[in-house]
Order: C-alpha cells, then sequence, then structure tokens
C-alpha cells in the first residue's frame, strides 16, 4: 500500500478523491465503521490523521494492533456509528 495508497479504495472512489481532494497531507480524516481498516490505512498512508470507529470491539483491536506493528499514529474507538458520542467534539475535514 506505500507504494499506491490508493488501492485501498474502489476505483471509482479514488478517482474521484484523486480528483477533489488530492492533498490529504495534514487533514483530519474519521473512518466510521472502520472494519479491516483497509480504508484507514490508505488515508494514513495518504498523509492524514486518522481517527476510525467500529461498533466491534475485535475490529478495533485488530486495527490497532497492526497500526502499532507498523507504527503508525491512528486513533481507535469501538462505538456505533450512528452515534460516534466519543467524537462529539472533535473536527473533521
Amino acid at each position: 500500500m506505500e507504494k499506491d495508497p490508493y488501492i485501498a479504495f474502489p476505483k471509482a472512489i479514488a478517482a474521484v478523491m484523486k480528483e477533489y481532494v488530492p492533498d490529504l497531507k495534514g487533514k483530519k480524516v474519521c473512518v466510521p465503521s472502520c472494519g479491516d481498516s483497509v480504508a484507514v490505512f490508505g488515508f494514513q498512508a495518504l498523509g492524514a490523521k486518522v481517527t476510525a470507529a467500529d461498533i466491534s470491539w475485535k475490529q478495533v483491536e485488530n486495527g490497532r494492533k497492526i497500526a502499532e506493528q507498523r507504527g503508525l499514529d491512528i486513533t481507535y474507538y469501538c462505538s456505533d456509528s450512528m452515534k460516534l458520542e466519543e467524537l462529539a467534539d472533535e473536527t473533521f475535514d
């Protein structure tokens, strides 16, 4: 993914991102319902400061573990994506 972070996203989404948001360096991105964290790692590789949330504690822990192993600074929350109460005071780009 380091060579082409856009492989973390469906081709149509990657194309839209490249056109409308070509520079994510330093942008604050939230990935609700992060699941297996593929998009999380894609956004991080594109330079974004990423916060991820999922209702599944197991998914959150798996993502945290991988991020830690890779030395990535990603914030994870176990939260219902319909509420995201833990992120109420956060602002994202």
